[in-house]
């Protein structure tokens, strides 16, 4: 990634305990901000999220529900997610430009880790 061009933060973050399988209650919100004024301010830009271990540091198992928003009033909205398997987890959520020469990623952000137990 170039030099930073956006902030990226959980406005509504995803929820610390879950079950597996059943959707978050209220939809995870990311608040895009802008650093100074970005190159790339004319291009459609979208958030994706992914299901990450709880140390990042490998994908893990199927994150289901909308996991690509776009970013509208500086603002992207997931809604229905849910982690199908019990375990510890992290979202990561990725900046994205469509841009002339194709997509580029600009930023990304990881949640909190979330507790996935039939006991949540």
């Amino acid at each position: 990634m170039a030099a930073r061009e956006f902030n990226l933060t959980f406005e509504a973050a995803p929820p610390a305990n879950v079950r597996p399988g059943v959707p978050f209650a209220i939809p995870m919100v990311i608040a895009v901000r802008p650093i100074g004024t970005p190159a790339s301010s004319g291009h459609h830009l979208v958030v994706n999220a992914s299901l990450r271990d709880e140390n990042c540091t490998a994908a893990a198992v199927e994150l289901g529900g909308s996991l690509t928003a776009s970013v509208i009033s500086g603002r992207a909205t997931f809604s229905s997610l849910m982690i199908p398997r019990p375990g510890r987890y992290r979202i990561r959520v990725m900046l994205s430009a469509a841009t002339n020469n194709g997509v580029v990623t600009k930023e990304y952000v990881d949640s909190e880790v979330i507790n996935v137990n039939a006991a949540a």
